[in-house]
């Protein structure tokens, strides 16, 4: 999954046929997050560890790179569960809605993980300390309404009613001038490479344990 989303956004920013991305689950849920069994089958010895882990570090650059400087319009469509980097990636996109019952999670500390997508800085930036540290520690539940109410995202009744919506905002983005908004998204952009970096490293330290 990593991989493959990776590769359609660095192929997106590429093609100039493309205006805007926008993101969605398709079954029940916008996405339960990463399968953390991968990881719980370990090679023995050491040189195929370290093998390992330096391929997930290139695996998780790409996708979270491919996300944070991706640099058209990129909007989200969230419905039922949103876990892990797949909430944690959010704070990249341009616009997100979401149904009224969905919810969002990063239980980071209570899966034996840690945070990426620089949300260890993100997230206290866009909701404060306490719930930042709410959200990563105990892995609070967000609901939708409550982050709507922060200003994160919109709600709509259905999914095909945030689809309608969020395809009505691609089409209004994809009238501007292309190289203006580019310029201006980048300009808008967290600045956080090296704290991606920081915590994939936290990350590969806990996989590698």
């Amino acid at each position: 999954m990593y991989k493959k989303l990776a590769l359609l956004l660095n192929q997106a920013k590429q093609d100039d046929s493309v205006a805007c991305v926008i993101l969605h689950g398709k079954g029940r849920c916008f996405s339960t997050g990463n399968d953390l069994a991968n990881f719980k089958h370990m090679p023995d010895t050491k040189e195929m560890i370290d093998k390992v882990l330096d391929i997930n570090r290139e695996l998780l650059l790409d996708l979270i790179f491919s996300v944070s400087k991706f640099d058209k319009p990129l909007l989200a469509v969230c419905q039922g569960l949103t876990i892990g980097f797949a909430f944690t990636m959010l704070p990249f996109f341009d616009r997100v809605w979401a149904t009224p019952d969905s919810t969002f999670q990063a239980p980071f500390v209570k899966i034996l993980q840690g945070p990426e997508f620089a949300s260890s800085v993100v997230f206290p930036h866009l909701f404060g300390m306490n719930l930042a540290k709410q959200i990563i520690f105990e892995g609070r539940k967000m609901t939708a309404p409550e982050l709507q109410k922060l200003h994160f995202l919109d709600i709509e009744k259905t999914k095909e009613e945030a689809l309608e919506q969020a395809r009505a905002c691609a089409d209004r983005l994809a009238s501007l001038d292309s190289a203006t908004l580019r310029a201006n998204k980048r300009m808008l952009s967290y600045q956080v490479d090296e704290v991606i970096k920081r915590e994939i490293e936290m990350l590969l330290v806990r996989w590698g344990d």
